[in-house]
């Protein structure tokens, strides 16, 4: 989950448009909420899913997740919806970030590196302190 969080993020869609098998986000147009309420839910804002194909100026999408007014996000399992452009306020297609990965994979080393500095698990550790051993008395 992180690193979906760390390493991707949602730019707008460039020329020529999105290609089937690509992770795309549209928001929805309040027409487009009303219209699609039945499939989708009331309310929905968002859509987010892998984009399957182009049917008569409709984005058919495998949808993976949609965020709504009321209630934030839920999950689905990929379930075909077909979407209107026309309900489409804003499309968007997920790209990974380099500079966002490479932070992530940054912090990621540095919290490790701290965690093992801090617990003496790199294997380097110590006898205890009383190291004494107690000798026989011998009965005089």
């Amino acid at each position: 989950m992180l690193l979906n969080v760390g390493c991707y993020t949602y730019q707008p869609f460039v020329q020529g448009g999105p290609q089937p098998g690509q992770r795309v986000a549209l928001e929805l147009t309040d027409q487009g909420r009303a219209a699609l309420g039945d499939q989708l839910g009331p309310g929905v804002l968002s859509v987010e899913g892998t984009l399957q194909g182009m049917q008569s100026d409709q984005y058919v999408v495998g949808v993976s997740r949609v965020t709504t007014i009321s209630t934030g996000t839920a999950n689905w399992d990929g379930e075909r919806v077909r979407i209107p452009v026309s309900d489409v306020a804003r499309s968007r297609l997920r790209t990974l970030s380099r500079g966002r990965t490479v932070l992530l994979v940054g912090a990621v080393v540095a919290g490790l590196t701290a965690f093992i500095l801090t617990r003496s698990l790199s294997g380097g550790g110590f006898l205890p302190s009383d190291t004494t051993s107690k000798q026989p008395q011998s009965g005089t």
